[in-house]
């Protein structure tokens, strides 16, 4: 997929200036964003960082000249908020810390507050971020510095739990002068293609609450003859916002629905490897996101599984084995190993292999619609 591009620093609005990460990748595009919101001459409010890596000095250097705009002797970020505990959104809460500081010529006596929704792996212990964490809970506000006067139009953040795509996952919906104006959806939404996936009834149950957000918003602003946007985590500003969540829907439902038609089709009874079924459910996936695919497959499959007893049109009583030992998989080792994955993936470790995760997880499952109570002593010799 080709990509457009994106500046270092971009206007997205009066209130909000986006920073692109420079660490272009197949999961984060042409970068991680982050987004600077409030008034230019005053401290704002820092969405999201970016990662350790070549690109962190540029980052900095475009987010220094951002800061620039800020009245002298003050220090230009007040706040940071984390949409989630990826280390593309996090691991350069330190550098950017140090930046902001260096503005008022102090050292570690200037307090910034970072904000967070619970949950996820510890920060500390990833060595991603090992200062103090404000919690933040779901309809949490943030208000923006307006002046010491409160001389200018009232802004906030709105705090709304998205989990899905992490289980901290959180979307930020900007009011100014009392009308909607962006919701910051993270990685729940991104402005190309489709996201990866922890949870993926989270997920589902984020998006159906992200859209009757989205469309009330739009409605406001419209009544209002202003503009409403989503404002992601990778890729350009979307303005057809309930569209774009619409599809991001519609993609999930019909990956399960291209799922169900496969072993629907096919006799019960019979096991089927996942190099079977992934031609037919993701038939033009990019070799470099084939183990996502997979995993997202999995997913899809887990869900039907758990839908098995609502209705045939729904779900299908559907089980997993591992090719390798005919062992069964059950919806709670998937998310076990699952997490086991993610914390090593996001740490970075692709140096020291872990042999028993790529047997457990990473290796070709093989998966039957059942047609009968399966006798367990035969399938798991």
């Amino acid at each position: 997929m080709s990509l457009p591009p994106i500046l270092p620093l971009s206007t997205i609005g009066p209130l909000v200036t986006r920073i692109l990460g420079h660490n272009p990748g197949p999961f984060t595009l042409q970068g991680t964003n982050s987004y600077l919101v409030g008034y230019p001459h005053l401290p704002r409010v820092l969405i999201d960082t970016t990662s350790r890596g070549p690109g962190l000095s540029a980052y900095l250097h475009h987010l220094s000249i951002a800061l620039g705009s800020c009245s002298r002797n003050m220090c230009p970020i007040s706040g940071i908020i984390l949409t989630h505990w990826h280390p593309d959104h996090v691991q350069a809460v330190p550098d950017v810390l140090n930046l902001a500081r260096q503005f008022v010529n102090r050292s570690d006596e200037t307090v910034i507050p970072v904000y967070k929704y619970p949950g996820g792996p510890n920060l500390k212990a990833l060595e991603f971020y090992k200062g103090p964490l404000i919690d933040l809970h779901d309809d949490s506000v943030i208000a923006l510095p307006n002046g010491q006067s409160n001389e200018l139009p009232p802004a906030q953040l709105h705090v709304h739990s998205t989990p899905g795509h992490s289980d901290d996952h959180i979307c930020l919906l900007l009011r100014a002068n009392n009308r909607p104006v962006h919701l910051f959806v993270g990685d729940l939404i991104l402005g190309h293609g489709s996201t990866t996936v922890h949870d993926l009834e989270a997920y589902m149950n984020s998006l159906g609450k992200t859209r009757c957000l989205v469309s009330r918003c739009e409605q406001e602003a419209t009544r209002q003859e202003g503009q409403f946007t989503l404002c992601p985590g990778h890729g350009l500003e979307v303005d057809q916002c309930v569209e774009k969540v619409d599809e991001y829907i519609a993609n999930r439902k019909s990956r399960i629905d291209k799922t169900r038609e496969f072993f629907t089709t096919n006799q019960p009874g019979l096991w089927f490897s996942e190099d079977q079924i992934l031609p037919y459910v993701y038939p033009d996936v990019n070799e470099a996101l084939r183990m996502a695919a997979r995993i997202n497959l999995r997913h899809s499959l887990f869900w039907l599984a758990a839908h098995r007893s609502e209705s045939a049109e729904l779900g299908l009583d559907l089980m997993a084995r591992r090719q390798c030992d005919n062992q069964v998989v059950s919806a709670e080792e998937f998310r076990d190993l699952l997490v086991r994955l993610e914390e090593k993936f996001r740490m970075g470790d692709k140096v020291n292999p872990d042999h028993w995760l790529n047997e457990k997880l990473l290796t070709s499952w093989q998966w039957t619609r059942k047609s009968q109570p399966v006798d367990f002593a035969y399938t798991v010799p």
